[in-house]
């Protein structure tokens, strides 16, 4: 649900991103002047990928086998669709919006950049961690309950 709420939130805080057939002026113009938005829509996107990840590990233990595997594997490809994107959009929202308040340089500079490979790290290396902890301790919990199960059998039938 939290994933939801975060995937939501970050729709709304992008807006109507310019269409596919505008020019790359028009593209420009809108990064300059939405560049606040994207900023915010990346950093949801930082927070959901790690809530999804969670999530998408914890759905496959309840599918069939062929589907589980179907599942994980588009999970995986969104979130890395998700985060690539977020990267490219925030990094182009950053220069577009470095340029605006210093109109002299053509380079985004070093905090810009600091704040891109954070926006990178944040999104990508807690997901992947949360999500690893997640089917791990998931998997930990199943085995327990099963060599309990048959311990009691075990004595059961003694």
């Amino acid at each position: 649900m939290l994933s939801v709420v975060l995937y939501a939130a970050a729709a709304i805080a992008l807006g109507t991103p310019p269409d596919a057939t505008a020019d790359g002026q028009a593209v420009a113009d809108w990064f300059a002047s939405q560049g606040e938005h994207v900023r915010t829509w990346a950093w949801l996107l930082t927070l959901y990928a790690p809530v999804y990840a969670a999530a998408a590990t914890l759905v496959p233990d309840r599918l069939p086998a062929p589907y589980r595997d179907v599942y994980f594997f588009g999970a995986i490809a969104f979130v890395v669709e998700t985060a690539i994107q977020s990267w490219v959009w925030a990094g182009v929202g950053c220069l577009r919006a470095h340029r605006i308040h210093r109109p002299g340089r053509s380079e985004p500079g070093r905090v810009m950049t600091a704040a891109t490979w954070l926006l990178m790290a944040v999104g990508s290396i807690p997901g992947f961690f949360v999500g690893r902890w997640t089917a791990e301790f998931g998997r930990a919990r199943y085995d327990q309950k099963r060599v309990w199960a048959q311990r009691q059998n075990y004595r059961r039938n003694d």
